[in-house]
């Protein structure tokens, strides 16, 4: 006979249980999945996910890889919610071919955590991808890039993850899109389109995608809007957008359809993209003695995270923001341990 399935919560209906644990914050996630295997399944669940989207339960959790002197990556997570303990920490169970290899893009989709390509000495390039599931706290292979592929560039739109060929492409090149879709779990390569030169950036914009190119024989940058939905691309005429996009001037978040930028070239400093003049404005500067470039940004909810070595991390929050003698005002967060390590990428998982 088989194994009596009883309710998920003695003396509740299995719909009013899942209401309870979906309510549960998810700091207390990985607890859930020791009381029962019903449970695990459940806090894996779509149901489960979308109970907590629909009804605004969803927390962002912050996701880092660093690179230490010895070369070795590591993988820090954070949960920004939970005040007024605010820390990074390790994050377990890396596979180890992802612990040295260098070249690797790492993007997050549907709560997932990706981690593509990549090459070392021993192995080369490869086209292997491992994927990170927050909610049963699992890692495993993902279906592997058309193609082995390393320091390139990806980005996430519509339930979909590009890449491209590597960054290195030159003058009046063919640049070539793969793309991974979450519902089929397969990849589709398409139409490549010919390019001006080294592309060095690329951004999600009102489900487009904003391509930054190096023009390496007239000394500027260009920047090509891609459009998926149609395989088309068509060229942005306003020319500050591209140079300050390049990658020394830092990297750009969007806030509600907002275009923010953290200027690194002279201290550091938070800008605005004025859509209606066509220019950037500041909207002050950062402490030196808690910001330590390079950075990388991440958003949740209307705060912006800034990542700088050793994990130092910064709090803006835009719409409180207030200037003091030019400085913006902001908190940190400064680790419980110190490091030189470099942040190569920050992502956010939300669930």
């Amino acid at each position: 006979m088989g194994e009596e399935i009883g309710p998920l919560i003695p003396g509740l209906p299995d719909d009013i249980s899942l209401i309870c644990l979906a309510r549960v914050p998810r700091q207390y996630h990985h607890i859930l999945n020791c009381v029962h295997k019903r449970w695990k399944y459940v806090v894996s669940s779509e149901e489960f996910l979308s109970y907590r989207r629909k009804h605004n339960l969803q927390e962002t959790w912050i996701y880092a890889i660093c690179k230490g002197r010895d070369k070795q990556n590591r993988f820090f997570v954070m949960d920004p919610n939970h005040q007024p303990k605010r820390c990074w920490k390790v994050l377990q169970g890396i596979p180890p071919q992802c612990l040295r290899r260098q070249g690797m893009c790492f993007e997050t989709l549907g709560g997932r955590l990706y981690f593509l390509g990549g090459c070392d000495w021993n192995a080369g390039v490869t086209n292997e991808v491992y994927c990170y599931d927050p909610c049963r706290n699992v890692w495993e292979q993902a279906a592997p890039l058309p193609s082995p592929r390393c320091y390139f560039i990806s980005t996430t739109l519509n339930n979909t993850l590009y890449t491209t060929n590597e960054k290195e492409v030159n003058s009046l090149s063919t640049l070539s899109w793969d793309a991974y879709n979450t519902i089929s779990k397969t990849w589709a390569s398409c139409e490549g389109h010919e390019v001006p030169g080294k592309l060095v950036k690329c951004i999600t914009v009102d489900c487009r995608i904003y391509m930054v190119h190096e023009v390496q024989e007239r000394g500027y940058y260009v920047t090509r809007i891609y459009d998926p939905s149609t395989n088309t691309m068509q060229l942005l005429e306003e020319r500050g957008m591209s140079l300050c996009w390049y990658g020394p001037f830092g990297p750009t978040i969007i806030i509600d359809c907002t275009l923010y930028m953290l200027d690194e070239t002279s201290g550091t400093k938070l800008l605005k993209w004025d859509d209606e003049n066509d220019t950037w404005v500041s909207l002050g500067k950062l402490s030196p003695l808690l910001t330590r470039p390079p950075c990388k940004i991440v958003v949740v909810g209307k705060k912006i995270f800034i990542v700088g070595v050793g994990l130092m991390t910064v709090i803006v929050d835009v719409d409180v923001a207030a200037k003091s003698g030019g400085m913006l005002t902001s908190s940190s967060i400064i680790p419980e341990f110190y490091s030189e390590f470099v942040v190569l990428g920050c992502k956010t998982s939300s669930i």
